[in-house]
């Protein structure tokens, strides 16, 4: 049997509930541990998958899963659920926010820098980023890296472990392990499919 524990912190949840017109008071929380509950579920999956996958879990992904979970539990498990309905991201800060991003793909950014960055609070830029693009931020991030490592991959002779820690990468396997999720096969095997050298070196294809 395998336990995770996943803890928020008391300061997250007040912070989240102050900014989503909630309260702080006469706040009374239900606890989401005597039911299946499938997004608090399939978030700490990710987190593992994530720890297995690399060394280290990127603090984009803790403080937007942390904040993401903690925001769903006093939505669903609060006996007040009065939550300020929130808009898109204005156009100059998505823009903002996706150049940050595009500029630091090789570095490990974190929810509270990329929300500073667009002169919004963690809680409201993460929703709002979200909305706006149509996944949380750290998946955003994910596909630019997977969708740069590509180009990289297709147009010059880098090595992959070259490519993989010049996209803020752990490691040759997480790279590897996140670029095999996303696309469907290995680095070296999308090299060799899209340089048409898959029917000279089949066996490079199908290997790890």
């Amino acid at each position: 049997m395998r336990i995770i524990l996943l803890f928020i912190s008391q300061t997250i949840l007040d912070e989240i509930s102050s900014e989503s017109g909630m309260g702080e008071s006469n706040l009374r929380r239900l606890s989401p541990l005597v039911v299946d509950d499938s997004l608090i579920k399939y978030t700490v999956l990710e987190l593992l998958t994530e720890c297995v996958a690399g060394s280290k879990i990127p603090d984009l992904l803790i403080g937007t899963a942390g904040r993401h979970v903690a925001t769903h539990i006093l939505s669903r498990y609060s006996q007040n659920e009065r939550e300020k309905k929130l808009r898109g991201l204005a156009g100059w800060r998505l823009k903002r926010a996706l150049d940050f991003i595009e500029q630091n793909l090789d570095t490990d950014i974190g929810l509270e820098e990329l929300a500073r960055n667009s002169d919004m609070t963690p809680h409201y830029f993460c929703r709002s980023f979200r909305q706006a693009v149509g996944m949380p931020p750290y998946r955003y991030l994910v596909n630019r890296r997977i969708e740069r490592a590509k180009e990289l991959l297709a147009e010059t002779g880098k090595d992959v472990i070259e490519i993989a820690l010049e996209l803020g990468f752990s490691s040759h396997a997480h790279f590897s392990n996140t670029f095999r999720s996303a696309v469907g096969c290995a680095p070296t095997a999308y090299r060799l499919q899209y340089q048409g050298l898959g029917d000279i070196f089949p066996m490079a294809v199908r290997r790890d």
